[in-house]
């Protein structure tokens, strides 16, 4: 048997049931390169449309059981201890294994949490169930560090912005399907369930139809994911993150790494009890709630596709970061002390504008400055930082939202304004040290 002929036998025939035949015909037709950017953003698509149904329901879920705001905090704190730790391991195993290797794992095992928490019935093991999701979800990470091995620096913004904004659909259509289906009986059970089949119909399209185009991939500048799927290596190694850490240039990461800290910090902050605050500031149900989600998904996937325009405007990525953290400051601290909510849903605009392009910025320096040999794990290590800002920042936003409604807000305003000036500062600095030589 020719498994190599019957797989991409497979290949095709899946594109043609998934996509018609039309759309397949133009898919297959596409240079390789163009094909597998697009065929990753439908993966990004399935990843963040199975993330958005479940995510904005689990504090809701968590109060049905009976969890106060601190308890809730305490609950969303378990998903971001587990990535501090399996972030940096798991880039470092994909600078090894492949990208795409370690992404189906991922999936897999995500799928494998939003199952469990379909079943649960307590807040003991609607915990307990976030654990795998904990380890293995890092499927949005692997994407993006695929996309950035496979493009040139100069072109990197431009494609990661497609891939947020192909990714945001999921959450335009994910939080209003999801509150239709709170609705029913059992609607979260059935939630959980249909995103864990999400994640494996997910797994399914990256093992046999995006392998296609990974296998005709050519002439591609520095693809390093090729190299790394032929690089022999002692599984153990790829453990060894604290040994292998002294190679990551720290002096030209440091600003990015602790901006996306920071900036991390601050948005987990005020999305944590986002449901919580819509519904007891303005007394919005679990619909409504789904409706403002998805437009906050509407907004970031408009800002992605139009990142390429919006970054003409400025002549460096770092003023671009910089003049857009300005940017969130001053909409945290409007949606903090805004009484009314056709004022809040407006805000809302520029948050999403300037957090979409904040991630591409961020994600943008870290990966130019990272050199290409230990790319994984320093990418690994930045979602180091953003799984520690998940592990606290729920914890500190349950206990600010038994002070008052404004208090997470304005406790994320806060956080991000420090941000603002350390990039601002970083930037001074190498101007004078510029003028200096």
């Amino acid at each position: 048997v020719n498994f190599q002929e019957l797989k991409k036998f497979l290949s095709f025939s899946i594109i043609k049931n998934i996509f018609g035949g039309t759309f397949s015909t133009i898919l297959l037709e596409m240079k390789p390169h163009e094909s597998i950017i697009k065929l990753v953003c439908i993966s990004g698509f399935l990843d963040l449309f199975g993330v958005a149904m479940v995510y904005p329901q689990l504090v809701h879920r968590a109060k049905e059981l009976g969890a106060s705001p601190r308890n809730i905090g305490l609950f969303g704190s378990i998903y971001g201890t587990l990535q501090f730790f399996s972030s940096p391991v798991m880039g470092q195993i994909s600078d090894h294994l492949g990208r795409r290797n370690v992404l189906i794992v991922a999936l897999l095992g995500t799928s494998l949490s939003y199952f469990l928490l379909g079943t649960v019935g307590s807040i003991l093991f609607l915990s307990l169930a976030r654990i795998p999701s904990g380890i293995f979800k890092f499927s949005s990470a692997m994407n993006k560090a695929f996309l950035v091995d496979i493009n040139p620096p100069e072109s990197r913004a431009g494609v990661l912005g497609k891939f947020n904004a192909a990714s945001s659909i999921g959450f335009v259509i994910g939080p209003t399907i999801a509150g239709w289906m709170m609705q029913t009986s059992g609607g979260f059970q059935l939630v959980a369930y249909i995103s864990g089949t999400i994640f494996i119909i997910n797994a399914l399209f990256n093992h046999f139809v995006v392998s296609k185009y990974l296998d005709t991939l050519i002439d591609v500048q520095q693809n390093n994911q090729r190299d790394n799927d032929k690089k022999p290596i002692s599984l153990f190694a790829a453990f060894n993150v604290f040994r292998d850490a002294q190679n990551v240039p720290w002096h030209a990461v440091w600003e990015p790494f602790l901006n996306r800290f920071l900036m991390s910090f601050s948005l987990i902050i005020y999305r944590a009890n986002f449901t919580s605050i819509l519904a007891f500031k303005f007394g919005t149900d679990t619909l409504m709630n789904g409706y403002i989600q998805s437009f906050n998904g509407a907004t970031s996937m408009a800002t992605g596709w139009m990142l390429g325009i919006i970054s003409n405007f400025f002549p460096s990525n770092t003023l671009m970061h910089n003049t857009f953290s300005i940017i969130l400051v001053i909409s945290l601290f409007i949606l903090s002390v805004t009484p009314s909510l056709y004022i809040y849903v407006l805000c809302i605009i520029p948050l999403c504008v300037s957090s979409s392009v904040l991630r591409v910025t961020n994600g943008t320096a870290i990966a130019n400055r990272a050199g290409e040999e230990a790319r994984g794990l320093v990418m690994g290590l930045a979602d180091t930082l953003t799984a520690l800002a998940r592990a606290f920042g729920p914890a500190i936003a349950g206990f600010a939202l038994e002070v008052s409604y404004e208090a997470p807000g304005l406790c994320a305003a806060t956080f991000a304004l420090i941000g603002t000036l350390i990039g601002l500062y970083a930037k001074s600095e190498a101007t004078r040290m510029l003028h200096v030589e």
